[in-house]
């Protein structure tokens, strides 16, 4: 009969319901449950571990200490020995500069350890973004992150100064994804249409 769909052309249009009507939803469900579940690992895992205090860095100044209020804070510690840890640890600054170059709601805060007692604080090369804190190993503890200082580390600290997370400098990658996560959406510019005024 002329008017009966060929057996190809019906197995066709079965195929493509299936696909419109079950697979397709089923795979965008799968990629937004795994997207889901990998936030909430994050989330999880920044689970709060305690109260930065800033003010008891040795050194530090007012007009430091308020243009770190509501800034996200990522705190690098570790001795003042040469190694190849700490060495990734200074070009790893470099990349977080990279990174967040544009964002004024981001710090970044270089403790290296001082056994001698004394402590400074002062801006490095990248004064809006980076400074470097020589203090002693109880000036460090008593700013609230661990004291460990054998092998250096990150914290991660959010806008309200709680202790969100610790890093090696293997979890560099971690640090990055998980600064990213809890800094506040940058605004879009507003884009200007300017019509061309008619001639």
């Amino acid at each position: 009969m002329e008017n009966t769909p060929s057996k190809s052309r019906f197995v066709l249009i079965t195929a493509f319901l299936l696909l419109v009507l079950f697979i397709l939803p089923a795979g965008s469900w799968y990629y937004l449950r795994k997207g889901a579940d990998y936030r909430i690992g994050h989330i999880k895992d920044m689970v709060p571990k305690g109260d930065f205090a800033q003010s008891n860095i040795v050194g530090i100044t007012k007009e430091h200490m308020d243009s770190l209020y509501s800034k996200t804070i990522l705190v690098g510690v570790s001795n003042g020995e040469q190694s190849p840890l700490i060495d990734s640890m200074n070009r790893q600054v470099e990349m977080i500069v990279d990174q967040f170059g544009d964002r004024k709601d981001l710090k970044v805060i270089r403790f290296i350890s001082n056994e001698s007692g004394g402590g400074d604080f002062a801006e490095s090369n990248h004064m809006e973004h980076v400074w470097i804190a020589h203090q002693s190993n109880e000036s460090i503890m008593n700013c609230g992150v661990k004291s460990e200082l054998n092998t250096p580390y990150w914290s991660l600290i959010d806008y309200k100064g709680q202790i969100r997370n610790y890093y090696s400098i293997e979890d560099f990658e971690k640090l990055i994804v998980q600064s990213a996560m809890i800094l506040p959406v940058a605004k879009r510019k507003k884009i200007d249409l300017k019509r061309d005024k008619e001639i």
